[in-house]
């Protein structure tokens, strides 16, 4: 998506509900205004029948997470690039 970035800010081992999870966070970042951002997190979980990141590489759980923040992160970009924010701009009084 041109103007948008997407950075990656929180790559973490958490418990969730007593299992092993990890939580994954994005920024979603306005190349015009890196000011201007919105951040998303999921938790990937795990159980005893099905888990989303044990036996995975970083970079398959990264594209997991990726893919399911996908819509919302998508929503955001939109926002953003159809915002204008004046902070951290310069006003010059008549």
């Amino acid at each position: 998506m041109n103007g948008i970035k997407f950075k990656i800010i929180r790559y973490s081992d958490h418990r969730y509900q007593g299992d092993p999870a990890k939580i994954v966070g994005f920024n979603v970042i306005k190349e015009s205004d890196e000011s201007d951002s919105i951040y998303h997190e999921i938790v990937l979980t795990s159980s005893l029948s099905d888990s989303q990141f044990i036996g995975k590489t970083n970079e398959e759980c990264i594209t997991l997470a990726f893919s399911l923040l996908s819509g919302s992160m998508s929503n955001s970009a939109n926002k953003l690039l159809q915002s204008q924010n004046v902070i951290g701009s310069y006003y010059i009084p008549s």
